[in-house]
């Protein structure tokens, strides 16, 4: 076939689909497809995650071949190669249209780059990245802006930074020793990942809640000085939540008055993480299911949790919840498994793990025959499991079972590759295609 003769706009789609890394090698293989690929592209967003081995001088060059930019990723993008330097001159290169490169860029993600640093604004180079053009033209545009695991980033910075980010929707600041989120007032924020910011308190929350009412996605997990009563008063601002990750938060004090306000003042939840939260009971539980879109839900090690519970929310959530993790709930046993066979139709991934599954082949097999939608399996370190369950299991949900994990269980490695044949990929105890 001659790919000589393909029109140009066939190799702009083709371009389309390759990843930046891919983009640099096929670029270099004739002056067309260079032309084609590099210098007329049509790309809006660039993702240097995939590419290894290039000088910041190169980058930035490359990235000056791209007109009306964007979205400019450098997550995991060499660490030493990203610093201040490199950020001022991208700022102030130009395209190939003789523009800015910040002109028309909204996202700008820098998670990981520790070579960055953030000096108090008196300094030159500080007051040029957060008073220059990176601060009033780039950052009232800003829609989303990555800041997670950045060593230096400090309150000061953010205090001069994000009040101009009057667009900003998605905010990743994981990771980060800040006490506070100064935005601005009625801010259009729909999502913030302050997971492992440790310095992170009540006030913090509350000083988002009143800025940012219309969050829908909060991740605050491993944030250990915000405390059960602030998460609680902070949750009932926030209607419009749909998001929610708080494992390991609290210092695992959330109890059942913060689900029950959780659940009355965020309806639209789909997702919530409740990981080691030991002291939910029977009332809090129920609580959930007022939450009629809730599609994931992971109440692992939530210790306090029972069958009757399992069985109270399957039947009234059933239509809805897709991923239900019931890992390390050491109260559940096999009546747990029967009753997500009976209801839990929609059931696509589940978790077991480290649960008592003595005399649970009927169940199981009840379970993998009536979820026809069943994806993932996590039954590792389950006590009463045998290799003849396990591969009925597997049989019964041939069609869709692409990953099972079942570490733990010895199974001898004929049978198992017999037994699986459409799983492709096996690694360790973890089975999937």
């Amino acid at each position: 076939m001659d790919f000589e003769g393909l029109p140009d706009d066939l190799w702009h789609l083709i371009g389309s689909y390759l990843s930046l890394e891919e983009l640099i090698i096929a670029s270099r293989a004739s002056k067309r497809w260079h032309r084609i690929l590099w210098e007329e592209s049509r790309r809006s967003h660039l993702d240097f995650s995939s590419v290894r081995n290039i000088h910041r001088q190169k980058a930035i060059t490359f990235i000056s071949n791209f007109q009306r930019l964007k979205s400019i990723s450098f997550k995991r993008f060499g660490p030493s190669l990203v610093n201040n330097t490199f950020l001022l001159e991208l700022i102030a290169a130009k395209d190939i249209g003789g523009g800015s490169i910040s002109s028309h860029l909204e996202e700008l993600s820098l998670d990981g780059c520790r070579k960055l640093y953030y000096p108090h604004v008196k300094d030159s180079t500080a007051c040029q990245l957060s008073s220059g053009s990176l601060s009033h033209d780039f950052l009232k545009r800003v829609t989303l802006l990555g800041l997670s695991h950045l060593q230096d980033l400090d309150d000061t910075w953010l205090d001069s930074t994000l009040p101009l980010c009057s667009s900003l929707t998605d905010l990743d600041l994981s990771g980060t020793m800040i006490t506070r989120v100064p935005l601005c007032q009625k801010s259009p924020l729909k999502k913030i990942q302050l997971s492992y910011c440790l310095k992170i308190t009540d006030e913090s929350l509350q000083s988002i809640a009143t800025n940012a009412p219309k969050l829908e996605q909060l991740y605050v997990q491993g944030c250990q000085e915000i405390t059960s009563e602030g998460l609680r008063l902070y949750v009932s601002q926030l209607s419009e939540l749909r998001i929610l990750n708080v494992i390991d938060a609290c210092k695992g004090s959330v109890d059942d008055d913060c689900l029950m306000t959780l659940t009355t003042s965020c309806p639209l939840l789909v997702e919530l993480d409740l990981k080691n939260f030991n002291l939910l009971t029977s009332r809090g539980f129920d609580s959930l299911t007022r939450l009629k879109n809730l599609t994931t839900l992971n109440l692992d090690r939530c210790r306090g949790l029972t069958d009757e519970d399992v069985e109270n929310l399957i039947k009234r959530l059933g239509r809805t919840v897709c991923t239900l993790n019931l890992s390390g709930c050491r109260k559940l046993s096999v009546k747990a498994v029967h009753s997500l066979g009976n209801h839990g139709r929609m059931l696509q991934n589940i978790g077991f793990a480290g649960i008592n599954l003595t005399d649970s082949r009927e169940a199981l097999f009840l379970l993998s025959s009536n979820c026809q939608l069943l994806r993932v399996l996590n039954v590792a370190f389950c006590l009463g499991l045998d290799e003849d369950i396990l591969f009925g299991v597997a049989d019964r949900s041939r069609q869709n079972l692409c990953k099972l994990n079942i570490s733990g269980i010895t199974v001898s490695d004929e049978k198992l590759k017999h037994s699986f044949p459409h799983l492709k990929v096996v690694k360790g105890s973890v089975i999937q295609r």
